[in-house]
């Protein structure tokens, strides 16, 4: 350290490379070993080894963030968790979560596994264990519950609720499913569903020529 200020390093080869970085915290062996920036804080071996001038990180477990250089913003806590990303702001928190993700941004991921084979997609949600787990390049998915939309791959624009709750197909999309297949009964004071259709849900709205004396040669039946 030459210039840096502020930084705190505990464990062998911790923050080793850092020369003008400022207020890191590493606590680990070989914890944030290559990192030049600022404000990151690294607990465990390895975590958020290979930061460099990536900045406001936070990695707590073995090797998690590990692969990440220059990206910003993530929050990597369990063992690998966010392992392989290279991209900024995920948020990933358990053993594997978000392991695989590499240029997928602004993915929330808690619970064992969770989004663990996420790569490209983006805007998830997956909370639970295994939630989202097999998801690869879907993205604006949400899944809540234990193995909760576990079979979805490439889908994207998905809801899947529930302990157990699976999509209709692994590349499903614009879907919402509600508990799994042991649900027998949805029960909700409001019993009508209504769709969408007013203006705010229109585009290219044009007003017909038509006039009164169409209106005047309609034959109302029934």
């Amino acid at each position: 350290v030459t210039t840096g200020n502020g930084n705190t390093a505990i464990g062998s080869y911790a923050l080793q490379a850092n020369v003008t970085g400022i207020a890191n915290t590493a606590v680990g062996a070989s914890a944030l070993f290559d990192c030049t920036g600022n404000n990151n804080t690294a607990l465990g071996k390895s975590a958020g080894a290979n930061i460099t001038s990536g900045g406001a990180n936070v990695a707590i477990g073995y090797s998690s963030l590990y692969t990440s250089t220059t990206q910003q913003n993530n929050i990597a806590i369990g063992y690998q968790a966010l392992y392989s990303t290279t991209t900024s702001n995920n948020l990933a928190i358990g053993y594997n979560s978000g392991y695989a993700v590499t240029s997928g941004n602004k993915n929330i991921f808690v619970g064992n596994y969770a989004g663990e084979d996420i790569t490209t997609g983006a805007n998830n949600i997956g909370i639970g264990y295994l939630a989202l787990e097999a998801a690869t390049t879907g993205s604006d998915n949400l899944c809540v519950g234990k193995n909760a939309g576990d079979n979805l791959t490439t889908g994207s624009f998905n809801i899947v609720v529930g302990s157990g709750a699976t999509a209709s197909s692994a590349t499903v999309s614009n879907e919402i499913t509600l508990g799994n297949s042991s649900v027998t009964s949805l029960r909700c004071n409001q019993q009508t569903i209504s769709s969408l259709s007013d203006g705010r849900d229109k585009t290219e709205v044009e007003d017909l020529s038509l006039g009164l004396e169409f209106i005047d040669t309609l034959r109302p039946v029934k």
